[in-house]
């Protein structure tokens, strides 16, 4: 939804009838949103306002070909072919080489741009500790050790 939207319908030049029907007429927006989304073009815009609503920064590689979304301990590399079709979704925490993720790539393959959102939300919350980069690396670390060996120890059970 636009910055503007919310604001157009607490102003007092809406009436409660016609408010409660722009309000009732929200969830369809978003899917017309969610499947107009047919271009490159539309994709990218799509994607760079998804990482600001997160406060995360956004750039685009030179053939446009290619969606970053970055903060400073990670980073989303979505690719996309020149008609605008998903290719794959990276994702690369600080320090490591960029790994495919299926969750994403299944998100943003559904145009499902709000399970794609909680996900980014997800990855800033996992960085929202006191302390510098470094510190932070290594919590990182120290997590996805911890996943590693729960799973073996899920496996052996």
């Amino acid at each position: 939804m636009s910055v503007r939207g919310p604001a157009l319908l607490q102003s007092p030049m809406v009436k409660l009838p016609e408010r409660t029907l722009m309000y009732s007429s929200l969830p369809h927006a978003d899917t017309l949103i969610q499947y107009s989304v047919s271009s490159l073009a539309s994709m990218t815009d799509r994607l760079e306002s998804i990482a600001r609503q997160n406060m995360l920064g956004s750039h685009l590689s030179p053939s446009g070909t290619e969606c970053y979304i970055t903060s400073d301990m990670f980073y989303v590399e979505v690719q996309l072919e020149a008609a605008g079709q998903l290719v794959d979704v990276k994702v690369a925490h600080h320090g490591e080489n960029p790994a495919s993720c299926p969750e994403l790539i299944q998100h943003l393959s559904e145009k499902n741009f709000e399970e794609f959102s909680k996900h980014l939300k997800g990855l800033v919350n996992l960085y929202k500790i006191p302390g510098d980069n470094k510190l932070k690396t290594k919590m990182y670390l120290a997590l996805q050790s911890l996943e590693l060996d729960l799973t073996k120890m899920m496996h052996m059970f």
